[in-house]
């Protein structure tokens, strides 16, 4: 890993949930590529066993091999952290001309990890099995990661301590108690679905899909253009999943549950958005794509949430295709709802999870 050479060497990219799992690699992968990374994640402690990684660490890897970055601990439905995120990597890497909006969650979420013997009580600064570490709004930041190859420490950058989200689910723990069907006309109770089904979906939950997946999203969208648009290039890579692309029409044939329906929405309108921005962004030969996994992806998150990884691909596969779409030029790709192996091997004319049989 090197910092002058490499096909992003001289870029400055933000990567958002960055801690683990699709934002580990892609962060690394980027790295190894030459550009200066800013490393976003909540995680500042690892709190789960089957979630490893944080923030800290994943800055302090791509140091120790050569490379530049910064951690930025940062709750991304605090809009005071995301506009940190930004002030903090132009000040201290440069202009940003590469992001890459990763962070999402799912709610509900995991059963919460009981914490070990001794532990102290948590003091409702961050729900149990929330994922984030406990602390008070006085608690300071530490575990510093070094800004470069160049040996000087850097601090992570200064922020309040993160509240958690009242829904953290996919970024390590349990959403919010879901909210009783309503009862029928007849004034019997409803009929009590699974937490999939929209009428026992809580609001809130919804709510925090659309804070970190889409309005952060936006927000970051709209903090980095102006950079990009002064260097004359950038590129912006939107991080979704099959979920954005279904249940799709009906009528069904199999009438049930909607699936990831918060999940889904939230990458479903970032779909919509990101289109919307490329139009704009092209003119400043800017570009902005979306990419999704062809496959399920190999990441803690994934092998804690479903069994077995048949056929699964390897995060490593999918930070190259993350390297490929960044690089990609905005003249011809852009405005794109991509596809991993469509990324990696055009050749093959596959299309992900919704390719014919």
């Amino acid at each position: 890993m090197s910092a002058g050479t490499g096909r992003l060497a001289g870029r400055t990219a933000i990567v958002t949930g960055a801690s683990r799992g699709l934002g580990r690699a892609i962060a690394t992968a980027f790295a190894r590529e030459g550009a200066a990374v800013a490393v976003v994640a909540r995680t500042e402690a690892q709190w789960d066993a089957r979630l490893p990684g944080t923030v800290h660490e994943v800055a302090e890897e791509i140091v120790k091999d050569g490379g530049r970055a910064l951690a930025i601990p940062a709750d991304l439905s605090r809009p005071a952290d995301v506009e940190r995120i930004v002030e903090v990597t132009r000040a201290r890497l440069g202009p940003v001309d590469l992001l890459v909006n990763n962070a999402a969650l799912t709610v509900p979420g995991r059963p919460p990890a009981q914490p070990p013997a001794g532990a102290p009580p948590r003091d409702g600064t961050a729900p149990a099995g929330s994922g984030a570490p406990t602390a008070t709004k006085d608690s300071p930041r530490d575990g510093a990661a070094p800004a470069g190859p160049g040996g000087s420490p850097a601090e992570a950058a200064p922020a309040q301590a993160p509240t958690a989200p009242a829904a953290p689910g996919g970024a390590g723990g349990p959403g919010p108690a879901a909210t009783p069907a309503a009862p029928g006309p007849s004034g019997a109770p409803g009929r009590m679905p699974d937490w999939a089904s929209f009428l026992n979906f809580p609001l809130k939950g919804f709510r925090m899909h659309f804070e970190i997946g889409l309005f952060a999203s936006y927000r970051l969208m709209q903090l980095v253009l102006p950079d990009m648009i002064e260097l004359g290039r950038g590129s912006i890579v939107n991080i979704s999943s099959v979920a954005g692309f279904i249940p799709g029409e009906g009528p069904y044939a199999k009438p049930g549950t909607p699936g990831p329906l918060a999940y889904g929405g939230n990458k479903a309108a970032l779909h919509h958005l990101s289109q919307a921005v490329a139009i704009e962004a092209q003119a400043y030969g800017i570009a902005v794509n979306v990419l999704s996994p062809s496959e399920p992806v190999i990441t803690p998150g994934n092998l804690v949430a479903a069994a077995g990884e048949s056929d699964w691909a390897s995060p490593e596969e999918f930070a190259e295709a993350t390297v490929l779409v960044a690089l990609a030029d905005p003249a011809t790709t852009n405005g794109q709802l991509l596809w991993s192996d469509d990324v990696l091997h055009p050749d093959l004319g596959r299309r992900g999870w919704l390719r014919p049989s």
